[in-house]
């Protein structure tokens, strides 16, 4: 199984980033290909198109989805019927896809917790388990077919629709509590292709 991670920092090395190095820790124990891809990589579009790609992560970025310096994808991301799994910033990003701005709010000085909290989406069932929440924007609106699982006063931590699922946390932190949304996520996946 081959899963597109798009890294949503201004690097020129993938392998430089956190994002590189935690997901190649979650899944070097799962039956998971990663293939790791900058945001602005020219080759996306094939990259997609040739590698018969069963699920897409885009990752949290510490740009601002509210600026007017905010990162973008090419619309074949959210066109193939691939599963997305929106993280943070990636979560935002599909929002602003999907929606548009008026669905968020912003904070002027990043805001940082744990929580614990379990999701339920039909067989996308995770256990109560430990995030790291870290952002300046988040969402709190979400557009009309997506259905918002779990909530934190006015914040979305969790929304869906179809096989896209939306986090404002970063699930790839704690070892255990990646370890184990992930091997949810890939059976999610596995089971809707």
């Amino acid at each position: 199984m081959n899963v597109l991670i798009i890294v949503m920092w201004d690097v020129s090395d993938v392998t430089k980033t956190v994002t590189y190095k935690n997901f190649s820790r979650i899944f070097k124990s799962l039956d998971v290909h990663p293939i790791f891809c900058l945001y602005n990589d020219k080759s996306m579009n094939q990259i997609i198109k040739n590698n018969n790609i069963s699920g897409i992560i885009i990752g949290g970025s510490k740009a601002r989805i509210l600026s007017e310096n905010s990162m973008d994808l090419p619309n074949i991301v959210f066109q193939k019927k691939i599963p997305i799994l929106g993280i943070c910033y990636g979560f935002q990003l599909m929002m602003k896809k999907f929606g548009d701005k008026s669905l968020f709010c912003s904070l002027e000085k990043q805001t940082q917790y744990s929580k614990f909290i379990a999701i339920k989406i039909g067989r996308f069932k995770v256990p109560k388990l430990r995030y790291l929440f870290r952002y300046n924007d988040y969402v709190t609106k979400v557009p009309s077919k997506w259905m918002i699982d779990v909530v934190n006063g006015n914040e979305v931590c969790v929304a869906h629709y179809k096989k896209n699922i939306g986090v404002q946390f970063h699930p790839e932190i704690y070892g255990k509590s990646s370890s184990i949304f992930f091997k949810k996520w890939i059976d999610f996946i596995r089971e809707n292709n």
